[in-house]
């Protein structure tokens, strides 16, 4: 994956810092993996990771006290208002980063794995969507995200099967459509002469 504007490829910022959440392999992969998501699929996954920091780490409540964070946390907070990393375009994104930046490292560690999972799941299906062809469902992203929060990696690679096959036969489907609605094709797909 190319490196983003503000961060290059050995996860350095451009003044030579390594960015927060290096220290935290799963948050790591999981933004990298996000970030080459589509826009609105971001969104969707940026919201489930949003409502495991709320729902179980009281995040919400923690970024609302920001005097208890430290100077350093608050005014890295502020900075963050000037939208310079990719992640800070998306705004469910930015709050998402934003939540588990003010969180405990072990609050951030279990937020960042229920991320990863989130978005690998969401990426292996986005994936199968492109090898056939066919578009991006924003309603299964979302049940991917719901079924990794509430059920774990064995809940998402349950579905992630069910929903896999399923494209395949739509695949098909549609591939028999194109075959039908051209009349430049016979039945058995050879070209008429």
């Amino acid at each position: 994956m190319a490196a983003s504007p503000s961060t290059t490829s050995n996860n350095y910022t451009p003044n030579g810092r390594k960015r927060w959440y290096d220290g935290h392999p799963a948050i790591s992969r999981g933004v990298g993996l996000l970030e080459a998501l589509p826009f609105d699929v971001q969104s969707i996954v940026a919201e489930g990771v949003n409502t495991v920091a709320e729902k179980d780490c009281s995040a919400h409540e923690i970024s609302s006290s920001l005097k208890s964070l430290g100077k350093d946390k608050v005014l890295s907070m502020y900075k963050a208002k000037a939208k310079r990393r990719a992640y800070d375009q998306n705004p469910e994104f930015h709050k998402a980063m934003g939540y588990m930046y003010v969180l405990e490292n072990n609050q951030r560690d279990f937020v960042g794995n229920k991320m990863l999972g989130i978005t690998a799941g969401v990426q292996s299906y986005v994936q199968t969507c492109q090898k056939h062809e066919l578009p991006v469902n924003l309603r299964v992203v979302q049940q991917i995200t719901l079924v990794c929060i509430e059920e774990g990696q064995e809940g998402v690679s349950r579905l992630l099967d069910k929903i896999n096959d399923d494209v395949k036969q739509a695949a098909k489907q549609h591939a028999g459509m194109l075959r039908a609605s051209d009349p430049e094709k016979s039945e058995d797909g050879d070209h008429r002469h």
